[in-house]
């Protein structure tokens, strides 16, 4: 059991066990794609719907329960920012991660190199990330951190204005 309590005010631990422990991050990673989305791009940016995209695993934009406007995302579709932020962070939208990746910086495994070079930024010793969405590859989870480390992920999430107001919704 990993057990966590941090004073919200003063960001201080008051009450740990077993913080250090690696864990496997799962969507808790689209908060580190959610973090370099929001420093490389503005609300009213337009992210295009690409094959990397496309080739997610259902629970995505793409499923008939989450497409916008009641139709499926094609390859070249197009949405603002905002929209693939909230589904990003509110649907844990899987596709919306490579929608990202994609736009900010071309491809999904420079991403996730800026993915790991802001985890060390952060003086993060035990987190990495092998994609933007969190899911396991060929069946291996791939992306890990510990409690503690996620705590301050999510912190550096949280001190973001644009994603602050998404997660608030």
């Amino acid at each position: 059991m990993i057990n966590l309590k941090c004073n919200k005010n003063r960001g201080e631990i008051i009450y740990e066990k077993n913080a250090n422990n690696k864990m496997f991050l799962a969507s808790t990673t689209k908060l580190m794609t959610a973090i370099l989305f929001a420093e490389n791009k503005s609300k009213e940016d337009t992210i295009t719907y690409t094959e990397s995209a496309k080739a997610q695993p259902p629970y995505t934009m793409d499923s008939e329960q989450m497409a916008p406007y009641g139709k499926s995302m094609q390859i070249g579709d197009t949405l603002s920012a905002d929209t693939v932020m909230k589904e990003l962070l509110l649907f844990s939208a899987n596709d919306s991660a490579y929608m990202i990746a994609d736009a900010v910086f071309g491809n999904s495994n420079t991403f996730v190199e800026l993915m790991n070079k802001k985890a060390t930024e952060y003086g993060l010793k035990n987190t990495h990330f092998s994609n933007p969405n969190g899911l396991p590859v060929n069946g291996n989870d791939v992306n890990y951190s510990t409690a503690y480390e996620l705590a301050i992920i999510t912190k550096h999430a949280y001190d973001n204005q644009w994603i602050k107001e998404t997660m608030q919704l």
